[in-house]
């Protein structure tokens, strides 16, 4: 059953959409993630653990159930595309401007070098 959760994350099937559409809401999620880390308790350890991480995304996701904002879950391919799809289209961000200082300007035939930064006072003009 988890492969089959995991093969759901990484791109939904026709049939996973069909029979399992629960899967398509954040409720439905969590829900399906809490029922399967209370099937998984046990007093071993490792079964603690993994019933408590379980149960922690199925309580994440009911969680961004009540968040109106939020999209419904997609699979890793649909948000592949759509990250190639704003990459693709030029809509980043441009890059921020490089730190260095501006060149002197050229009006003066004396150019002036700025003192070491470990000198600098902010009452000193140079």
């Amino acid at each position: 059953m988890s492969i089959l959760l995991i093969a759901n994350e990484i791109k939904t099937f026709t049939v996973a959409q069909a029979y399992f559409g629960f899967l398509g809401f954040h409720a439905g999620r969590g829900l399906l993630f809490c029922f399967l880390g209370c099937l998984v308790m046990n007093p071993t350890p490792f079964n603690v653990i993994v019933s408590i991480i379980t149960c922690t995304v199925g309580l994440g996701y009911l969680i961004l159930s009540f968040l109106p904002q939020m999209p419904p879950p997609n699979a890793f391919c649909v948000h592949w595309q759509h990250h190639q799809d704003f990459w693709a289209e030029g809509l980043d961000l441009p890059p921020p401007p490089s730190a260095a200082p501006p060149p002197p300007s050229m009006t003066n035939a004396i150019t002036v070098t700025p003192p070491h930064p470990s000198t600098w006072h902010p009452k000193v003009r140079y």
